[in-house]
């Protein structure tokens, strides 16, 4: 009796190390659990056990991203529509951006040819000896002698009607 007595209690002995083997094991493995779960939870909702509710959750982070992406899809339609805009005005621009670069060479051309048609004239007016003065002084001349003329037209009127 003796001799069974002990290899029962290695039996029991045994049993207990697997027994408690396996509920460190099982501890273990629920605390695991729990945190998995926890994990799970926070991702889906945003919300955790322990009253934190910051974050929004994976579906919440999933859907401000979706709307994002929404927003900035339209963003990008306008843009895309602005610039096929702006497209369709660039071949018009570009003809009256070429039609005033050739109306501005013309310009200048005829601005050139008239400075040189003035340089022209003023050594045309030094070689003929034109001076101001001398203008005034011939226009009082010609003033004089057109009162002359009126002065005789006069007297002979005035000699005519006798």
């Amino acid at each position: 009796m003796g001799k069974e007595l002990a290899e029962k209690q290695k039996t029991v002995d045994a049993l207990h190390k697997e027994f408690t083997r396996l509920n460190d094991d099982h501890k273990e493995q629920d605390a695991k659990l729990k945190g998995d779960e926890e994990l799970l939870t926070s991702l889906l909702t945003g919300l955790t056990s322990d009253g934190n509710t910051s974050g929004g959750g994976y579906r919440g982070q999933i859907q401000e991203a979706q709307t994002r992406a929404a927003e900035f899809q339209t963003k990008e339609q306008q843009a895309i529509r602005l610039l096929k805009d702006a497209e369709g005005r660039l071949p018009d621009l570009e003809k009256r951006w070429k039609a005033v670069e050739r109306e501005a060479g013309d310009g200048k051309r005829k601005v050139k040819a008239m400075e040189s048609e003035v340089e022209n004239l003023e050594v045309s007016m030094a070689n003929c000896g034109w001076d101001e003065g001398q203008e005034q002084a011939l226009e009082e001349q010609i003033r004089g002698l057109k009162n002359k003329v009126n002065l005789l037209d006069r007297v002979g009127s005035f000699f005519s009607s006798f």
